[in-house]
């Protein structure tokens, strides 16, 4: 098919607004070597999840703000994820965050919808997938590529009886399940954001407003917070929907 090229001009011009990546990209060009951009690795825990980090990115957001200046410990998590993940613990069905129901205290937790970039996103984005299977992955590789503020997909987190005890003992945390010593909870972030002084934890969910995946949210939170050492107060928990 010939597309004349004004055609092709308008088109960049009406998704521009999707492509903020677009300003930093001369930055990462000059900056990076292309076989540094990316990390990614296929993670064989029970089935093929494809971890990916953009490098690039995220030093760039670190150094956009002061407020970003103490995530670097999330950089050098990711960095690791390939060597450091515990990967035989990903392989026993029983410590998937999503078979664990603790019914966390809620009352005063503000559960606001918003039509954010990510939502937007993911209305545009899921218009060219065909099939279910491929929604996630679709998605995740756009918000990798292309907007300013997704530094990692896929990415694999644990939350060890050690962790939940440090919770509930030394920070009074009000952890409504116990795990014994040799038990751990895994799971995979879909998407990990940095921005506005904040690390940003997203969860693709279609089917959100049935199962309330909340606690599910929660446990990757706290993990996260753990493995990088950061407050919990400092990460955000959003839902895609469509």
């Amino acid at each position: 098919m010939r597309v004349h090229r004004q055609t092709l001009t308008n088109w960049l011009a009406d998704l521009k607004g999707f492509l903020p990546i677009l300003r930093l990209r001369p930055i990462i060009l000059k900056t990076y070597p292309a076989r540094k951009v990316f990390l990614e690795r296929q993670l064989f825990h029970r089935q093929v999840y494809v971890f990916k980090y953009h490098r690039a990115k995220a030093e760039l957001v670190l150094e956009s703000s002061p407020r970003h200046a103490s995530f670097r410990p999330l950089l050098a998590f990711l960095e690791a994820v390939p060597k450091d993940t515990p990967h035989a613990l990903f392989r026993d069905e029983r410590s998937r965050a999503s078979t664990h129901k603790p019914k966390f205290d809620l009352l005063g937790v503000e559960i606001t919808p918003k039509e954010n970039a990510a939502v937007k996103n993911a209305k545009f984005v899921l218009q060219a997938v065909a099939t279910n299977k491929l929604r996630h992955e679709v998605l995740q590789e756009f918000m990798l590529v292309n907007d300013s503020v997704t530094v990692a997909v896929e990415v694999p987190i644990v939350l060890s009886a050690k962790d939940v005890r440090h919770y509930r003992d030394a920070l009074g945390f009000q952890i409504p399940f116990t795990l014994d010593a040799s038990d751990v909870i895994t799971g995979h972030i879909d998407i990990v954001q940095i921005r506005n002084g904040m690390i940003h934890i997203l969860d693709y969910k279609p089917d959100a407003k049935k199962i309330k995946p909340i606690e599910q949210l929660t446990i990757y939170a706290l993990a996260l917070s753990r493995q990088i050492r950061t407050p919990a107060p400092r990460l955000q928990m959003r839902l895609v929907r469509r």
